[in-house]
């Protein structure tokens, strides 16, 4: 029957492509298909699965050989052929969520036993409750229900935790990724194991820092456990509402995915982001679901398994199972990717399957890693421009129509042949479709930006041999495209904070760097390790990490690598019954001794230290007003700053009266170029400032004097330098090298390619890191470094009326492009309402009414409920929505900018 409905399908669109456009017989005949063809996916590594037909879309389909559906595996061969692909992969990642713990005792939250639907009375939706606000609000309540909710200390791994244990002693299993905060992996043996959320096991006083383990919590007397270094309420160490996940661990976890052949994905429903949109950056072929419910990946998946995942992974817990399965899969001869129920002969290539019954049944070597479904369209446009890598061994085709153009991936080899306008008919009534994603792809083009991956040549390194001065280098360099929207460029001080060191390594390693280079000058030989200040400015996401006057490299708003000698600090404005004082700081996290009593100093989150000098007043400003101002010891909160004001007569009679606590406070960076304002700076990426400045546009630019430079170890001596800078293309280049003087430095720079250039910390401090190779090891710790930073979802900018708006971003989750609403709101003349306990935003603009819920896939325009494919999220403490549908519904217009990655919101 199938291939009678496929023979007539391609047989009309023969007789109706020469009377119609070509766009039009594409429609129609697609159309045909949605209407005759349920969605059948078929792999050689699990059953065909009937699913209903697809509610948006075209069918995708994929079958070999005219098979029969009485040929079709069944459900009990599920296991094996997990089994296959575990046994045809080498670098396999597990991906898991709450139903991995299930089995445990331990509840999901949103299933309809789960701990959203417990039926359990307190005062407020669980969602609330395990919110940053409530937490920061509501210290007593939060315990109380995460003590009675959240904790399940008796809980004991079971056969899916125990069983991944043994993959990873296998050695096939290269990480856990996990969005439980329970540890029951690590419970199990797990040695890899990345808590996307964190864990209820660490908890951390949020005053000085101070680490604890789940008996703080506990055995605390107190409903709310305190420090017992300096009495601050302790927090455990998860994600709440309102959080953002660890970068580190985020950027790792991608990574993991990344490199992966095999991706098993168990116990998740994969909606919520970002964690669920990391499944996304997997490119590896074989994608393996266990979950009792669809997810959005399962047109993406080459088995698909609707059971419990201890059920689906206790064959595997075993040690002597496990072991004896993969012993056996070693002594095959070959690699069998159709398992033991068939002879197989190897020919052109390709594995060939011979049955009883004599006949044969082609299996690809790789036929995994193209998208189905919906999902092709968006795979096939993020290979525009070449920006993606493909499939080691796969083939490449381009095809083209009216409405779209995208390179198809063709696995086993390479397939050539093609139906007119990239569908290929195969022998015996055999269809197989790559090239239908240009139709729908067009249709999605237009809808939004095409989605991008990480560019293989986005982050690249190596080393040549250059002349200079008459003499030869061992220069080592790495190269960025800062344009990448999954890169940004940041300045990254030590882990525990502005004042610390740290070794170069772990910077990179917490941070997720894919490149890193030593940064700023900083007090490398002070004993006391608390007070290795850097000497150099630092911006990062126009925040002021550290103020300055020098040379400084800067990734701009329009991601354009710059270098110019600037002046950054902050002022900082009180306003008290309606009346402002503005005044402005010595300084941004720096040390001035004991010895300055006028000084004025700004503290941000980046000083972790304790702000204790003596004979000083501290200025406590949590989020955007003065909350205490005492003489003692504080800690800079994390929403908020410490000014510490030198108790001299001046301070005294001329500042001091001028703050009240309950005052609001604003703060306002100020940049100057030769005394100049600079506009827009609050909008950078990052800045760090240095020198002495080598080159400036493609010529030599050596002057120590006017950089602020007088030592001969830096202005005349050969010593280990690095450099960074920008070259023709725009890109920024970082590299070290040894023994030269900073004119052998210029010479280097412009050998190498740059139009602009400026020397960085050198000698000992010299670093240089790419793409998981140490290319220059530093001989000490470091204060701060410049780093590569790689996320796990695009960033995009977001312009409201052509306007940037500071410190917000939105992402690309999924298929879905989210921005923060605050921006809208703050340019639109409309009403809103924030309802805290519903977790729900409702504006009036005109005739529309919206309201937005936390979580939820129904947005209600004008009493109407509409379905949007990503749910509003808070990170950070703002909300964040689809971007087309909530611009559409206030009748905004979206301006798209790929190379920039910008979303323009024109309202109307």
């Amino acid at each position: 029957m199938l291939s009678t409905v496929f023979n007539r399908i391609f047989f009309l669109y023969t007789l109706i492509r020469p009377a119609l456009p070509e766009f039009l017989s594409f429609y129609l005949i697609f159309a045909i298909a949605f209407w005759k063809v349920q969605e059948i996916r078929y792999n050689k590594e699990k059953p065909f699965e009937i699913l209903g037909p697809r509610k948006a879309g075209f069918v995708f389909i994929s079958i070999q050989g005219g098979l029969k559906m009485s040929d079709l595996p069944s459900n009990e061969n599920h296991t094996e052929n997990l089994r296959r692909l575990i046994d045809e992969s080498e670098r396999i990642v597990f991906f898991g969520g709450a139903g991995t713990s299930t089995e445990s005792g331990i509840p999901d939250f949103r299933s309809s036993s789960g701990l959203y639907n417990s039926g359990a009375e307190y005062d407020y939706p669980p969602e609330v409750m395990l919110s940053r606000s409530f937490f920061i609000r509501e210290p007593e309540k939060f315990y109380a229900f995460y003590r009675g909710e959240m904790l399940h200390p008796a809980a004991r791994p079971n056969p899916a935790h125990l069983a991944l244990a043994e993959l990873e002693r296998s050695g096939k299993l290269t990480a856990v990724i996990t969005q439980n905060i329970d540890g029951l992996h690590q419970l199990a043996g797990s040695k890899r194991v990345l808590e996307l959320h964190g864990s209820v096991l660490r908890n951390k006083c949020l005053s000085c820092g101070e680490g604890y383990g789940l008996d703080a919590v506990m055995e605390s007397i107190e409903t709310v456990p305190r420090c017992t270094v300096c009495g601050g309420i302790i927090k455990p160490d998860v994600v709440l509402y309102e959080e953002g996940l660890d970068a580190h661990v985020l950027g790792e976890a991608a990574a993991q995915i990344a490199a992966a052949d095999l991706l098993i994905v168990g116990g998740t429903s994969l909606t919520v982001q970002p964690a669920a949109g990391m499944v996304g950056r997997f490119h590896g072929g074989r994608l393996a679901l266990i979950n009792l419910d669809p997810t959005p990946y399962d047109s993406h998946a080459s088995c698909i398994i609707r059971e419990p995942i201890g059920k689906v992974l206790a064959p595997f817990a075993e040690k002597k199972g496990l072991n004896g399965f993969f012993e056996k899969r070693r002594t095959d001869s070959g690699r069998n990717p159709a398992g033991p129920a068939a002879n197989f002969i190897r020919q052109s290539g390709r594995w060939l399957a011979v049955e009883p019954d004599g006949t044969g049944l082609q299996c690809q070597r790789r036929h995994d890693s193209m998208r189905r479904g919906l999902d092709i369209a968006g795979y096939a446009f993020s290979r525009l421009g070449k920006r993606g890598s493909l499939t080691e061994g796969a083939g490449k085709r381009k095809a083209q129509s009216d409405v779209a153009r995208a390179e198809i991936l063709n696995e086993g080899g390479g397939r050539k042949d093609l139906w007119p306008n990239g569908v290929y008919a195969g022998a015996k009534g055999a269809l197989r479709t790559g090239a239908a994603a240009l139709l729908i792809g067009g249709i999605l083009f237009a809808a939004g930006p095409a989605r991008q991956a990480l560019a293989d040549d986005a982050v690249t390194s190596g080393s040549r041999q250059v002349s200079a001065g008459g003499k030869s280098f061992a220069v080592k360099w790495v190269r960025v495209d800062v344009t990448d929207p999954y890169l940004e460029v940041v300045p990254v001080s030590a882990s525990r904070g502005i004042g610390y060191d740290e070794s170069f390594s772990s910077m990179i390693a917490r941070t997720g760097a894919v490149a890193a280079v030593n940064g700023t000058f900083f007090n490398a030989y002070e004993k006391d390790a608390s007070i290795r200040y850097p000497n150099g400015l630092m911006l990062k996401d126009g925040e002021l990490l550290h103020s300055g006057e020098n040379q400084s490299l800067i990734v701009d708003a329009d991601k354009t690598v710059d270098i110019r000698k600037l002046k950054m600090s902050y002022t900082i404005t009180a306003t008290h019954g309606g009346k402002d004082y503005t005044f402005s700081p010595w300084g941004t996290n720096k040390d001035y001794g004991d010895s300055q009593p006028d000084q004025v100093v700004w503290f941000t989150p980046e000083y972790k230290a304790a702000v204790s000098k003596s004979g000083t007043t501290k200025v406590v400003v949590r989020d955007g007003v003065i909350t205490a101002i005492t003489g003692d010891a504080v800690y800079v909160p994390y929403d908020g700053y410490v000014c510490l004001i030198g108790n001299s007569s001046n301070n005294k009679s001329n500042l001091l009266p001028h703050l009240h606590v309950g005052d609001t406070v604003t703060t306002k960076l100020e940049v100057t170029e030769n005394g100049q304002r600079v506009q827009g700076a609050e909008l950078w990426q990052s800045a760090t400032g240095v020198g002495p400045k080598l080159v400036t546009g493609g010529k030599v630019d050596i002057d120590p004097a006017r950089d602020g430079f007088t030592d001969p170890k830096i202005t005349k001596q050969a010593a280990m330098r690095s450099f960074v800078g920008a070259d023709a293309q725009g890109r920024l280049v970082m590299g070290t090298v040894n023994g030269a003087t900073m004119n052998d430095l210029a010479q280097i720079a412009l050998s190498m390619g740059l139009t602009d250039a400026m020397n960085l910390d050198g000698g000992a401090s010299s670093g240089l890191y790419a793409n998981g190779s140490m290319l220059t090891a530093p001989g000490r710790a470091l204060s701060n470094a410049l780093v590569v930073k790689r996320h796990a979802t695009p960033q995009v900018q977001v312009a409201v009326n052509g306007q940037l708006s500071a410190g917000f971003k939105g992402f690309v989750g999924g298929e879905t492009t989210m921005v923060p609403m605050r921006p809208l709101l703050n340019a639109m003349n409309t009403e809103y309402k924030w309802d805290n306990a519903a977790h729900s935003l409702t504006l009036k603009k005109g005739d529309v009414e919206m309201v937005m819920t936390v979580g939820s896939y129904y947005i209600r325009v004008n009493g109407t409920d509409y379905w949007v494919p990503a749910a509003p999220q808070l990170l950070d403490n703002y909300l964040y929505v689809p971007l087309r549908f909530t611009a559409e519904k206030i009748g905004a217009e979206v301006k798209w900018d790929q190379r920039l990655y910008r979303a323009d919101i024109v309202l109307p």
